[in-house]
């Protein structure tokens, strides 16, 4: 069994490789966690994998791998969550529209009832492939989603849950807006 020490030096030949394009060495990385890590490890590997299959067009190998790596994802986990929401992003871009769905309302439901993390991009795509319906039925799912989003963001306000649509929105403006501020000052102190 890996050690969390031996996990994040994986990690890093894999993101080194990954870099300089030598995915020969990152998969080798990504077969040696596969037998000797964790659970969560071996998990995170599969998303990893799955991300750069999809990069390179391969769908059916990255849908594959995130399916491989529900296995291993705790319930209520963020880890969980990115699997499925990844899984619903292929299905809809192979046009599996109702499968799509199923998967984003998945990962809706994992942010849901799970840890503290921002379900808010599964329930932006889920509400844009829905034709912008959110039933009354979803209301408090939703609504409970978009607190806990906003929380986790640190937006100032409140959302206003009478007006779950506009609040998915702001939302959503608010994540972009905290992505581009990180970026903005990454690459000043890269400088």
């Amino acid at each position: 069994m890996l050690t969390r020490n031996e996990f994040n030096q994986a990690l890093h030949r894999l993101n080194t490789a990954l870099s300089k394009g030598d995915l020969t060495s990152a998969f080798s990385e990504i077969e040696t966690v596969l037998r000797e890590g964790s659970a969560d490890m071996k998990g995170q590997c599969l998303l990893l994998r799955g991300e750069v299959k999809d990069r390179q067009g391969d769908l059916a190998e990255a849908r594959q791998d995130w399916m491989d790596g529900l296995d291993y994802a705790g319930a209520g986990t963020f880890l969980r969550y990115c699997l499925e929401r990844n899984i619903g992003r292929v299905c809809h871009r192979l046009g599996l529209e109702e499968e799509a769905m199923r998967w984003y309302r998945n990962a809706v439901t994992t942010c849901y009832r799970g840890d503290e993390f921002s379900g808010h991009r599964a329930l932006v795509d889920l509400v844009k492939l829905n034709g912008g319906e959110i039933s009354a039925n979803d209301r408090d799912m939703y609504g409970s989603v978009i607190e806990k989003s906003w929380r986790v963001l640190d937006l100032p306000g409140t959302p206003n849950l009478d007006d779950l649509t506009g609040s998915l929105s702001k939302l959503d403006d608010g994540f972009r807006s905290l992505a581009e501020q990180i970026i903005n000052e990454s690459d000043r102190s890269a400088n």
